[in-house]
């Protein structure tokens, strides 16, 4: 009695024993597979971030849920991707930090309905002006004026371009702004919010341009009347006809103009469109969206109702940019 009650002793604890090897077995073996398709979705996340070619990618954050996060898996569809087509290009903003090579001002004359349209036209023009001139490869930094700031500088009503002293009151002004922010300027250019043309005084810091031309009861913005007026003040002299070039070489501050006037036009024609833009020489190389005419032009030359220089909508030569 004795032994049998010890041999059945025997055989249920080994059958229990054998129970329980099966059972942490089919655990490990769960735990396993579960790790193994945890790991997949992983790889399939990274495959996914690497397969694409050409384009830049920032990986997805790590996949450790927080206690906040859901126990189910994510699927990879889930995963932040941010992804660029290309290095994106950076531009440096000069004026951030104030170490722009050149700096152009532009002051507000007139009745402007808001600072941003202001500053909108006033970059409309500066751009033009930087690309056709020797400033397109270098650092410049564009200063609008507040037009509250403007509107204590003692501005007339009235704005008169051909009075030497209104033009000296743009440059006070636009002294006195870039005193407060820290800088000096290449060029400060008094823009009106009206259509009555440009005024330059050869070889001077300041200018007064407006946004256009009037023509009856027609007006036509042409945004390189700026360009053409700061060519003045730099000494380029206009060029589509020959008595006008004649005439200022006495106006220049050296007694000569900077440019010559074009050899393809005779003396005695009256729209030359010129052939030497302000700085650069694009004979024979159009400016796509700037210039009309051939492929000889000048921003100090004849246009056909485009953004070279005179034209016949009023023009220039209606107006009058010759100063004494």
């Amino acid at each position: 009695m004795h032994k049998k009650g010890a041999l059945d002793l025997s055989i249920s604890t080994i059958v229990i024993v054998i129970i329980c090897s099966v059972c942490l077995v089919a655990s490990v073996v769960f735990l396993t597979q579960l790790v193994d398709t945890s790991d997949d979705t992983t790889s399939q996340v990274s495959v996914k971030l690497v397969k694409e070619e050409n384009n830049v990618y920032v990986a997805p954050q790590s996949a450790q849920s927080t206690p906040s996060q859901s126990s189910e898996p994510r699927s990879p569809s889930d995963e932040p991707i941010v992804m660029f087509k290309q290095t994106p290009e950076i531009k440096l903003d000069c004026l951030k930090d104030l170490n722009c090579d050149f700096y152009f001002t532009f002051v507000p004359l007139g009745e402007w309905d808001s600072q941003l349209a202001f500053d909108k036209k006033a970059d409309a023009r500066a751009q033009f002006f930087i690309d056709i001139s020797k400033f397109k490869y270098t650092k410049v930094g564009i200063i609008t004026v507040p037009l509250d700031f403007a509107a204590q500088c003692g501005f007339p009503n009235k704005i008169d371009q051909k009075s030497a002293a209104h033009h000296q009151k743009v440059k006070g002004c636009a002294d006195k702004y870039a005193d407060k922010v820290g800088i000096d300027y290449e060029r400060a250019v008094g823009l009106l919010s009206d259509y009555s043309g440009g005024r330059a005084f050869f070889g001077e810091k300041a200018m007064i341009s407006a946004l256009g031309f009037k023509s009856g009861s027609n007006e036509f913005e042409r945004p390189g009347i700026v360009a053409h007026e700061l060519g003045h003040t730099y000494d380029l002299c206009d060029e589509y006809a020959l008595t006008f070039h004649k005439q200022q070489k006495s106006f220049t501050t050296k007694k000569k103009c900077e440019n010559s006037f074009p050899q393809q036009c005779d003396a005695s024609m009256q729209d030359c469109e010129g052939n030497t833009p302000t700085f650069r020489d694009y004979e024979g190389q159009p400016i796509l969206n700037v210039c009309g005419g051939s492929v000889h032009y000048s921003i100090m030359g004849f246009s056909r109702g485009s953004e070279c220089g005179l034209d016949r909508t009023g023009g220039y030569e209606a107006y009058g940019d010759i100063d004494e």
